[in-house]
């Protein structure tokens, strides 16, 4: 029902995805031209998680859904393509030669994907070295339970929204301290302990755009030429308040609105192509790009990118849904 509902939102994560891979292919394979604020995609992923769970799972916990048949659902939704990540990231990272680290710490960062533990601030690197995108999904699973225990018992509108501003406050004088949101999560201690602000802000404005929305609409293709801006611009690159203003404004907006689109109609085969494709390639383009790059060199951008979004297709029609749908059969716990 939410996946075919919401249909332009799971669009829009798809366009975010691919803001993701272009940006990462442009400072990889030193790109001129490349989405210079990519990394703000992360940000809208949390504000339409936290949307799509609040309507998926909000009324049945408030019900009294049992906390390990949350714990399962979402088990099942995210472990396949972080497992499959798992195995394949080290392989591309060791495999091409960026680092050769002793056995012992190969040992600890590989463990580490399988569990998603930001192993790499033990070696003073970033937290997730072997496949950086990982580091949102350590954060999802917080807000996650941050999220089972409020809707619980959930808060009223004046605290809720009073939390969201204390949130919107940390975060944003947390960006512009350090002059960018790109690598707040990930980056050191200090960057990852910041990361907190980073996904309960985004997270908790998108339970309370689904909890309060007003019945506002707008063209599907206005939406999508907000959020193409916004990610693909070089505008404003490198200036902290448009990374505050996007954050903490447009995407929240973009998803309230994006959530009054109706039926997809003739657009509803490419919608869910992206919908569909945008988990997987998220988490798999950055092994896939770097096992390119150390096979062909800089030089091989077209066929990293075809090879990303090829890995990830596959990965979700052999691997991923098949797991998904075997899984949710049966009792895991």
């Amino acid at each position: 029902m939410t996946k075919h509902r919401f249909a332009f939102l799971d669009f829009l994560r798809g366009v975010a995805a691919f803001s993701v891979l272009g940006l990462h292919l442009g400072l990889g394979f030193g790109l001129k031209h490349y989405p210079a604020h990519g990394y703000l995609a992360v940000d809208f992923f949390f504000c339409l998680s936290g949307f799509v769970l609040s309507h998926a799972y909000g009324a049945r916990l408030q019900a009294g859904m049992p906390a390990r048949e949350f714990a399962r659902a979402r088990l099942v939704r995210l472990y396949p393509m972080i497992l499959a990540a798992a195995i394949l990231a080290p392989l591309a990272y060791y495999g091409g030669g960026f680092a050769h680290p002793g056995f012992g710490q190969a040992a600890v960062l590989t463990a580490a994907g399988f569990l998603l533990l930001p192993a790499g601030l033990l070696f003073h690197q970033s937290a997730f070295v072997l496949n950086g995108p990982i580091w949102s999904l350590f954060f999802e699973w917080l807000a996650n339970a941050a999220f089972f225990a409020e809707a619980r018992a959930p808060m009223g509108r004046a605290a809720a929204f009073a939390v969201l501003a204390g949130f919107a406050a940390a975060l944003a004088i947390t960006i512009l301290n350090v002059g960018s949101a790109d690598a707040i999560g990930f980056a050191s201690p200090a960057s990852f302990l910041a990361g907190f602000a980073r996904v309960l802000y985004s997270f908790l404005a998108g339970v309370l755009v689904e909890r309060y929305r007003p019945n506002w609409r707008a063209p599907a293709w206005a939406l999508t030429l907000v959020l193409v801006a916004v990610l693909y611009s070089g505008a404003g690159a490198g200036t902290p308040r448009y990374d505050v203003a996007a954050i903490l404004l447009v995407f929240p907006a973009i998803v309230a609105l994006g959530a009054g689109v109706g039926e997809p109609g003739r657009m509803a085969a490419p919608w869910r192509f992206m919908g569909d494709l945008s988990y997987p390639l998220y988490v798999m383009h950055e092994p896939v790009l770097r096992a390119v790059f150390a096979g062909f060199g800089r030089h091989a951008a077209l066929i990293a990118a075809v090879a990303a979004v090829g890995v990830s297709y596959a990965l979700l029609v052999l691997f991923d849904a098949p797991v998904r749908k075997y899984l949710s059969k049966r009792s895991l716990f």
